[in-house]
């Protein structure tokens, strides 16, 4: 039998902020992880090196939306016993 292959997905929003001083609008990036609350995370590369933080834990890039890019990742396959 064939196992069907599983996928997890991940989606980085961008959020742009000024920090009050008048200065130039920046950008954050909040990652979605799988059974996770959103963390943020910085990159001095910005949105190519977030990606690149995720591409280096096995993410890949599928679709980008406006401010959300979406990823996803095989997910391990689970081993199960046989029943006699």
């Amino acid at each position: 039998m064939c196992a069907m292959h599983k996928w997890e997905h991940c989606v980085v929003y961008t959020i742009e902020y000024r920090d009050g001083s008048g200065g130039p609008t920046r950008e954050l990036y909040e990652v979605q992880l799988p059974g996770a609350a959103r963390t943020s995370i910085a990159s001095p590369l910005g949105a190519v090196g977030v990606l690149n933080q995720l591409g280096d834990d096995g993410w890949e890039l599928v679709d980008v939306e406006a401010d959300r890019y979406f990823l996803k990742r095989s997910k391990p396959f689970k081993t199960q016993s046989a029943v006699l």
